[in-house]
């Protein structure tokens, strides 16, 4: 049927005479009009342009604010999921203390603070998984910090610091033993409009007894093995989800008379 016929078919329904209609359409409407709405009016916020993510979490000068704290700790930065996991490995290797990341991590540490003042860091363990350096460094009043920094070029540093950790205090540390002095999750929900994918890491590290050797983690990604240098060890692994946003790493380490014993790791 044509839109005429449908139309005229609709005018032979209206009891009211033609020369009426105009005059009844006209106060229907503002009848309309003038009925207050019943239901609240949905109001849209302005959404900014997303840019590029730029995930830089100074947790010292409190730039951005942390996705987690675990005791004096302020979160580590999330990480972005194409560069940190991808090209994450089970095993560390040593990063030289003039090494990109490493002497990134400076850079972070040494970035003024208003409230704690100017911090003289300087790197005391550091090592590298893929693109990513963890480090452990020591500030001027002797307490620890610890970055993680990954680097890809091309790409802003991504990555973040914690607060002032204290160390633990002398003859604390078993011989046999370890203690951990931060275990830090952040993660990253997924942001399917832009391209990102759920993603998030675990880092920990410590103190460990002059009889260990060696330390392997059992953790959600697989067994991880912790770098130990000059009495502390540090660790990190991807995770998937946070369902476990306080975990207890167990670690099996191995002492220098070839025995083993096994510990849970937990931040104080």
């Amino acid at each position: 049927m044509k839109t005429a016929d449908l139309d005229a078919a609709a005018r032979s329904l209206d009891p009211a005479p033609p020369a009426a209609r105009p005059q009844r359409a006209r106060a229907d409407l503002e009848s309309i009009l003038a009925t207050p709405r019943t239901t609240p009016r949905r109001v849209l916020a302005a959404v900014p342009p997303r840019r590029g993510r730029r995930v830089r979490r100074f947790a010292l000068a409190a730039v951005v604010a942390g996705v987690l704290g675990v005791g004096a700790a302020a979160g580590l930065g999330a990480l972005r999921p194409t560069t940190a996991a991808a090209s994450w490995t089970a095993a560390g290797s040593p990063a030289a203390p003039d090494s990109a990341g490493a002497q990134q991590c400076l850079t972070w540490w040494s970035t003024p603070n208003p409230e704690t003042g100017p911090v003289e860091p300087r790197l005391r363990v550091q090592e590298q998984r893929g693109d990513t350096t963890l480090a452990i460094g020591e500030d001027g009043d002797g307490d620890e910090l610890l970055c993680l920094a990954t680097l890809v070029p091309g790409q802003e540093p991504v990555g973040g610091t914690t607060s002032a950790l204290e160390p633990p205090g002398a003859g604390e540390v078993p011989a046999d033993g370890a203690i951990a002095v931060v275990v830090d999750t952040a993660f990253s929900s997924a942001e399917a409009q832009n391209g990102w994918q759920p993603s998030g890491h675990t880092a920990v590290a410590g103190h460990v007894g002059d009889q260990v050797e060696s330390m392997v983690l059992e953790t959600s990604a697989g067994p991880v093995e912790a770098s130990i240098d000059d009495g502390l060890f540090l660790a990190w692994w991807p995770i998937t989800d946070d369902g476990d946003p306080h975990p207890t790493p167990e670690a099996t380490l191995t002492l220098e008379d070839g025995t083993t014993r096994t510990v849970q790791l937990s931040a104080p």
